[in-house]
């Protein structure tokens, strides 16, 4: 049965299945053990999720869309881990893998799989503009690609357009509201500059203060893109000729690569 602990934040695991004398202490105590345990996985998990998310979308608004994927993924990797954590189901034996990860979330919590990350109905998006309309294992699909560890050296490019952008906006908001947790702007505990408040804030319409006036797509300040790359590594693969075989057999002697 889930508790409830400071800022609401909910969970259900049972530290007397893990430690057999905190079932001696008293409901003060109890409550006391319970609430640092939430403390410690906000503080280790949704507090730096929430930073690579403001990182992610800062990189999606400023064109850096393979980066984008990395901080994206990085976030949603640690927002699943809070999750189980919140739930007793240990992590500490688990990879990076986001399928891994939300196979187990399913398991845990009926109708996490069913999690809606179409873009938020308030959004006022041009009709001539199309983008992607992903379904949540879709898009963790893209983000194992996309934003693996492989990636950093640009071993697979990057396909997006701002529905990935609009897709991650709304799986972070439910992941963060079935774990009720505290609002956003305490992980950055109100320090955050103008420029990263607008990163947060613009067109999105789940984390923004009322007032706040977002501006029409699209903008300067907020492009609607779409577009990739294709490392030059999928193109030597076309071919086996010398012109194409001799630098694959050398790259493949100085560099990871997935030939």
């Amino acid at each position: 049965m889930s508790n409830v602990v400071r800022h609401s934040i909910a969970y259900s695991y049972k530290v007397g299945d893990t430690i057999e004398r905190f079932n001696s202490c008293n409901p003060e105590e109890q409550a006391a053990i319970e609430m640092h345990i939430a403390k410690v996985i906000v503080e280790s998990f949704v507090e730096p999720a929430d930073h690579d998310y403001l990182a992610a979308r800062s990189l999606a608004i400023g064109g850096l869309h393979r980066s984008f994927y990395w901080s994206a993924t990085q976030a949603i990797e640690k927002y699943l881990k809070a999750f189980l954590l919140l739930h007793g189901i240990s992590v500490r034996d688990f990879s990076h893998d986001l399928s891994k990860l939300l196979e187990v979330a399913k398991n845990c919590k009926s109708g996490f799989a069913d999690i809606d990350i179409s873009p938020n109905s308030d959004l006022s998006l041009p009709s001539h503009f199309t983008l992607s309309q992903l379904k949540l294992d879709q898009f963790i699909q893209l983000l194992q690609k996309y934003g693996s560890p492989s990636n950093r050296y640009n071993n697979y490019g990057a396909i997006y357009d701002t529905g990935h952008l609009f897709a991650l906006d709304s799986l972070v908001y439910r992941l963060r509201s079935k774990m009720q947790l505290p609002c956003i702007e305490m992980s950055f505990h109100m320090r955050l500059s103008a420029d990263f408040q607008r990163y947060l804030y613009e067109n999105n319409p789940y984390f923004a203060p009322a007032h706040f006036a977002h501006a029409e797509l699209p903008n300067p300040l907020f492009p609607l893109s779409a577009g990739g790359n294709m490392p030059h590594w999928e193109f030597l693969q076309r071919s086996d000729t010398m012109l194409y075989l001799f630098p694959k057999q050398w790259l493949k002697k100085h560099m990871k690569i997935n030939f």
